[in-house]
């Protein structure tokens, strides 16, 4: 792993609030997976397939929207303006 030294106080605060940002979205994802798949598998094994294809197409599409988000983070006049914008849409 390459340590760099930043000596500018903001871009480290900046380094940091994007980096709870996705850990954030990293933990709503894995939250989603943990809570849906036993959903998922007792909807499989009552035989309502059709219900299983729903629900893998909407985390399906969950996740690759959160895959697709572009953070944005800079510093105006003392407060922290944040974008997200999702590319491809």
């Amino acid at each position: 792993m390459v340590w760099v030294i930043i000596s500018n106080k903001a871009k480290v605060g900046q380094d940091e609030k994007v980096q709870k940002i996705v850990k954030l979205l990293m933990t709503l994802a894995i939250s989603l997976g943990t809570v849906m798949m036993p959903r998922i598998t007792a909807t499989f094994v009552s035989g309502n397939h059709e219900k299983v294809r729903e629900y893998m197409n909407n985390l399906n599409w969950l996740m690759s929207y959160l895959l697709k988000l572009k953070i944005k983070l800079e510093k105006e006049k003392n407060k922290w303006k944040l974008q997200l914008q999702v590319q491809g849409m």
